[in-house]
């Protein structure tokens, strides 16, 4: 009986995704933007997806909703891939130090910077998040800086004094931004 409504349920599961998929699929350009934002919480994720979006990461995409998401390798790595993606890993993690000392792997951090390591801003590897609570403090944002008109790749021109990215810490004897 179990399986019977399990299946039952299953194949009402498969036709909403399909027709949803399919509806999808079948609207062009500015159509496919506009439903994107017309869309209710309560719509199937399938409804946010732009045309070719399903596999953001083509054959590196991976179906991980957790905390641990991006702190994990791709399936499928070759041994020394995944010993790569490991040591870079642990850079990511790693607190940087001003230079010169003691552990000259590690140093050179500054003059300006925004934080001392990668992970203490992009935790788990993600995104910045909102503080949860009154009080918390945030982590992960910044402001980013630019003056009108764009360089050859269409990106925006950073401000000519600080730079793409304002820096709000700095090392010994500087003056953060």
């Amino acid at each position: 009986m179990m399986m019977k409504y399990f299946f039952a349920k299953g194949g009402q599961l498969f036709a909403v995704c399909f027709v949803l998929a399919l509806a999808v699929s079948c609207q062009k350009g500015e159509e496919v933007l506009e439903r994107a934002t017309a869309v209710s919480p309560t719509d199937p994720p399938l409804a946010y997806l732009e045309e070719n979006e399903q596999l953001s990461g083509g054959q590196a995409t991976v179906f991980d909703t957790t905390p641990n998401a991006f702190s994990q390798p791709i399936p499928g790595l070759e041994r020394e891939q995944e010993l790569l993606f490991f040591v870079g890993n642990s850079f990511f993690n790693q607190n940087w130090v001003m230079a010169p000392a003691s552990t000259t792997a590690r140093d050179g951090l500054g003059p300006f910077f925004n934080a001392r390591s990668c992970a203490s801003c992009h935790f788990k590897d993600g995104r910045g998040r909102a503080p949860e609570f009154a009080g918390e403090m945030p982590t992960g944002f910044l402001l980013r800086l630019s003056v009108p008109g764009s360089d050859f790749h269409g990106d925006a021109l950073p401000e000519p004094t600080y730079g793409g990215q304002l820096q709000d810490q700095a090392i010994t004897d500087f003056r953060a931004e």
